[in-house]
């Protein structure tokens, strides 16, 4: 009988739901500046678009309960991908993503691939474009993995070359292990797709780049 009526609204998809959202809190605030609003979601996927819009809004927000999206392993792991795809010289991406999933590539064999990069003055990535450098096997089978990636780069949007990578490295399957939380964690991996699919009218490299480049603001 007393207090507000509960409003329901209908959003035409994920980005008018978050500006719906933001658009309430600017209400909220300017008559109330000092409040502390929560916003309720209901998996953990829904908070990309969210967390965008508040930032976009230069709302300062907390994330209670889990990790922001672009911190989540999967996420990271698969950027990780995309930008050593983009830039060979991108020796955190590398380190990152060499044995992920498991090659058996193991510290030892990594500390070879970078004495080797010292002693050709060039970054560990960039050993994987050259034909006449012996590399382990292991580390070789790797470089073909990689260069696939880089000519598919060439003639595939982001979307498409981000399930290319998926498929190649089987990395739903290595995350997979049947709980709630791997569920959660391949939602986000189609989430991140959502947000590749903004790119999917731009020429390839364009497309990646910008993506990336997007990505990169956000953090």
């Amino acid at each position: 009988k007393d207090g507000d009526l509960i409003t329901l609204y209908t959003a035409e998809n994920e980005k008018d739901e978050a500006f719906y959202i933001v658009k309430q809190i600017d209400q909220i605030l300017g008559s109330n500046p000092q409040d502390t609003i929560s916003v309720l979601y209901r998996t953990n996927a829904q908070s990309r678009n969210m967390e965008e819009a508040l930032l976009k809004a230069g709302y300062p927000y907390k994330l209670v309960g889990g990790m922001r999206f672009y911190e989540r392993k999967e996420i990271k792991d698969i950027v990780a991908y995309l930008r050593l795809i983009q830039n060979q010289k991108d020796t955190l991406s590398l380190i990152r993503i060499i044995n992920t999933p498991r090659r058996g590539i193991g510290p030892k064999v990594v500390e070879g691939l970078s004495d080797k990069a010292i002693e050709l003055k060039c970054k560990p990535g960039e050993l994987f474009l050259k034909e006449d450098v012996e590399l382990d096997k292991k580390i070789r089978s790797f470089s073909t993995l990689l260069n696939s990636f880089i000519e598919k780069s060439k003639e595939l949007n982001v979307v498409d070359l981000l399930k290319y990578v998926l498929d190649r490295t089987e990395y739903i399957k290595y995350i997979d292990d049947g709980t709630d939380e791997a569920k959660s964690r391949i939602e986000n991996i189609r989430e991140l797709g959502t947000v590749a699919s903004r790119y999917i009218s731009l020429k390839p490299e364009d497309s990646l780049r910008e993506f990336l480049s997007d990505i990169s603001l956000i953090e």
